[in-house]
């Protein structure tokens, strides 16, 4: 549930973070168990949100996992995921689709738009064997998502990519990191939602309060850093990644 279709998926945003947020993280030092933390997200689902918050939600699994930089260093799958797009726009924007696509052993001649990107994640994110892997496979499907769009709004002409604009590739990233970090937070509270649930439409309206919340965060810092495309993809997706865990800690 909650998962987004790799060409399709609500991209509206509707933040839930306090008025005066500014990035600035305030760390609670109360001790989470996984106990907890899934018994405050089934109040959270069975109240109808009102229970609780999604802010409170993202805290605790997040410490209920071991903190922010403990969930940063367990992400080894999504940053390499992250770095593999990253690394794709870089080379898009400096040798062209086709030379990216040849390096990456993709043939796309004859193909459908459709089967080249599914090959694309298959490269990006080739595993599919722990939480970790499914979830930044979801991720990287997120992200490709908005390339998919960008290509059929340009008549499904393939070459266009050589022409898309670095807007894109950051919304694209963006895509990525909300999803990613969405998914690392709710992978061990989904079981919760679908067991006490009243009804589909409040457990979505619930899971999107969250990732609301995880957006709008990465929103705001991805913005506080700067591109990805346009520097060291490889350091700057781990930083970043972390940076936002941290906030989501720390948040009121």
């Amino acid at each position: 549930m909650g998962t987004s279709s790799i060409f399709g998926g609500n991209k509206d945003r509707n933040s839930l973070l306090p008025a005066d947020y500014t990035g600035q993280s305030e760390q609670d030092e109360k001790n989470v168990t996984w106990k907890s933390a899934k018994t405050n997200m089934s109040k959270y689902v069975t109240s109808g949100g009102k229970h609780g918050s999604a802010n409170h939600i993202i805290r605790q699994a997040i410490k209920a996992n071991g903190g922010a930089h403990r969930m940063a260093m367990n992400s080894s799958s999504g940053v390499r995921a992250a770095r593999n797009i990253g690394g794709l726009f870089s080379n898009i924007r400096e040798n062209g689709i086709s030379a990216t696509f040849q390096q990456l052993g993709i043939q796309y001649e004859g193909k459908s738009v459709r089967e080249i990107f599914s090959r694309l994640i298959n490269v990006i994110a080739p595993a599919s064997e722990t939480k970790e892997d499914i979830v930044a496979r979801e991720a990287s499907q997120a992200a490709l998502s908005n390339v998919y769009d960008y290509v059929a709004e340009n008549n499904m002409d393939l070459n266009c990519v050589d022409h898309m604009p670095i807007e894109v590739m950051d919304i694209s990233m963006k895509a990525f990191l909300t999803e990613y970090i969405w998914g690392s937070v709710m992978k061990d509270l989904e079981c919760r939602v679908e067991k006490y649930m009243e009804d589909v439409f409040s457990a979505c309206e619930r899971e999107k309060e969250i990732k609301d919340t995880i957006e709008a965060v990465v929103d705001v810092e991805y913005d506080n850093h700067g591109s990805l495309i346009q520097g060291d993809v490889n350091e700057a997706v781990s930083k970043l990644t972390e940076r936002c865990f941290e906030v989501l800690e720390g948040i009121i």
